[in-house]
């Protein structure tokens, strides 16, 4: 929100937590457990910035009315969905319907975990933690970013565009995918603004679109 912004983001590696875990033991406890431990630090950190260190009293941006505390959140981060969904054996995010059905399953528990429970200063999203898909940082390997399907397991951009455009539903926070287009698309833009028009029309939050030989445009459907 304009004037509003986020105390933290503290994030979930869903690839490491998948680790060695059955299906039915990762979704009946250990998301739960991860979800559970996650607010806490969200809550922790907000509390320790408004209560403790009191930066929404004595910050100059505060004073000049350019933040507002009752439009700030708390945001909890995603990464590795990929990796999580095949370590727990439902093949490959993308390609297989089981796995694209467990991927959709995940988020929709990880998110209503998340959601039922409220959390100080987190007015901006309506006294709720907001949900981002995390982008990585510099020491991660092979976990993929955010929900997103792993490079080269990618399927035709209809179905890629379709999945992604449910997976992103579960994000308030922040979500963004990116899909690779031939340098051929060039010569048909009016086919490339058809497909952008009907991803934002299935909900797709955010979508980067990039060639071999580009840079990304990205195109916001918040």
């Amino acid at each position: 929100r304009v004037g509003g912004g986020s105390h933290t983001l503290v994030r979930l590696n869903l690839a490491r937590l998948a680790e060695g875990a059955t299906r039915t033991d990762f979704l009946a406890h250990r998301l739960p457990e991860a979800v559970d431990a996650l607010l806490d630090a969200l809550e922790a950190r907000s509390r320790f910035l408004v209560e403790e260190a009191r930066f929404f009293e004595g910050s100059w941006l505060v004073q000049e009315g350019l933040l507002h505390l009752d439009r700030f959140t708390a945001m909890a981060g995603v990464v590795g969905l990929h990796e999580a969904v095949e370590q727990l054996g439902a093949g490959t995010l993308g390609t297989d319907e089981a796995a694209n059905a467990l991927g959709l399953e995940l988020m929709t528990a990880l998110r209503d975990r998340l959601k039922a429970r409220p959390l100080p200063y987190c007015e901006g999203t309506s006294g709720l933690a907001g949900l981002h898909a995390q982008s990585g940082i510099a020491g991660d390997e092979g976990v993929t970013p955010g929900v997103r399907i792993r490079i080269g397991c990618e399927p035709e951009l209809p179905a890629q565009v379709r999945l992604q455009a449910q997976l992103q539903a579960a994000f308030d926070t922040g979500v963004a995918d990116i899909l690779c287009f031939d340098p051929t698309a060039r010569q048909n833009p009016e086919g490339v603004l058809r497909l952008v028009e009907g991803a934002l029309a299935m909900g797709l939050r955010m979508v980067g679109m990039s060639c071999s030989d580009s840079d990304v445009v990205r195109v916001s459907g918040y």
